[in-house]
């Protein structure tokens, strides 16, 4: 009976989230591409999962002056009326191929459904003689993975601004296909002809009578979220999101995952008093934003701080986590649970405590710790990743 009053609550207090494209926020990848490819990025929020995200972009009319895209929804998704933050990325260099412009701005029209949002971006720095130098993101070289995606990952390798990168895949038969890009980074982006490697001399064997060679297959882009999130697109499929496969920051020793992204409550019990029940104010938000803050260290371990946001009150609420054993194996760190301590923002004296244990990189149960009223039954909730 809770869960279903809480869910009406939802329904009825989230009318007021966007319906449209008004708050819709467009920026380029790299920032002042020029002349050069860059991807366009779309953000906002909607009051449903039927948003941009899930849909197709298809560029519709691209002169290097103006731009537009239609986003293509053939079936909404379910979800509840709740704040969905969206986030999506349009690669345009396969359309910028041979419409360079010299043009300083780029008119961005967008469509979705019955809405239409029009905004312009700069292509270069127009009071910039010279342009100042454009501020790359140079990610960590090694292996990324991508939740979801399972017999798949990225390996880099990077020399200053000279990246090269080996998407890991399999064929249809289960054999793994040696692909490779090369080329150099463009701010926080990177384009790339894609090859495949055939042929070649294994390990023990006499030197093959053919030579190895890379035929061309395609086209890879790169966007760099940070040093240890990376943005993967091949050709003209969806754009999958790939982290550092020790999930993030590792200090001490100690394998501590990231938790930045969008929560969603999925259940909660506010828990009671012999005489009273916990106030609303104390209850946990619906929908939230956790960002990574900094590590610090107490003495004695290795703390990691974030901050978590309720996307529609905006109260900012502090969450900090430490690991439960000092060095849990790199491909089993979910086997050890991550203890954080919740502390909502509020009236200090009557702020409720939780403390929250990561069963998987998707799910955080929690449980209110002290302070408590003798006798009280502490307040419970579980969270899922509604976006990675």
């Amino acid at each position: 009976m809770q869960r279903l009053v809480f869910l009406i609550f939802l329904l009825c207090s989230q009318a007021s989230f966007a319906q449209d494209l008004s708050d819709a926020q467009v920026k380029l990848h790299p920032t002042f591409p020029e002349n050069g490819p860059f991807v366009l990025e779309v953000s906002g929020t909607w009051d449903s999962a039927c948003n941009p995200q899930a849909a197709e972009p298809v560029i519709t009319h691209f002169d290097g002056e103006s731009l537009e895209i239609d986003f293509v929804l053939d079936q909404c998704p379910p979800s509840l009326s709740i704040p969905y933050p969206y986030r999506v990325l349009v690669d345009i260099s396969p359309a910028f191929e041979g419409d360079e412009t010299s043009s300083l701005e780029l008119e961005v029209t967008l469509r979705f459904g019955s809405q239409t949002h029009t905004d312009t971006v700069l292509l270069s720095c127009p009071l910039c003689d010279p342009p100042p130098p454009e501020q790359r993101t140079f990610p960590e070289p090694g292996l990324y993975q991508a939740f979801g995606h399972e017999k798949q990952g990225l390996l880099l390798a990077r020399q200053n601004d000279r990246l090269a990168a080996y998407p890991l895949v399999y064929d249809a038969a289960g054999s793994s296909e040696w692909l490779f890009a090369g080329g150099g980074i463009v701010g926080d982006a990177y384009f790339a002809p894609l090859y495949q490697a055939s042929g070649g001399q294994c390990l023990g064997c006499p030197p093959p009578a053919q030579l190895p060679s890379l035929e061309p297959i395609g086209d890879i882009t790169l966007v760099f979220d940070s040093q240890s999130i990376v943005q993967m697109q091949i050709d003209d499929g969806p754009f999958v999101e790939y982290h550092q496969l020790n999930f993030g920051r590792v200090t001490r020793g100690e394998h501590l995952p990231d938790l930045a992204g969008t929560w969603a409550l999925l259940d909660s019990k506010p828990g009671s008093a012999p005489d009273e029940t916990v106030e609303p104010e104390q209850a946990l938000p619906g929908v939230f934003e956790i960002r990574f803050d900094e590590l610090t260290d107490n003495g004695e371990v290795t703390l990691a701080n974030y901050h978590l946001r309720d996307l529609e009150s905006q109260v900012i609420s502090a969450l900090v986590c430490e690991a439960e054993v000092p060095v849990p194996p790199p491909f089993a760190w979910h086997h050890y649970p991550l203890h954080c301590k919740l502390t909502l923002s509020g009236d200090e004296e009557d702020t409720i405590r939780y403390d929250a244990v990561l069963v998987s990189m998707d799910r955080l149960e929690l449980t209110g710790i002290e302070p408590l009223p003798d006798g009280a039954a502490a307040p419970t909730g579980i969270i899922v990743r509604a976006t990675p």
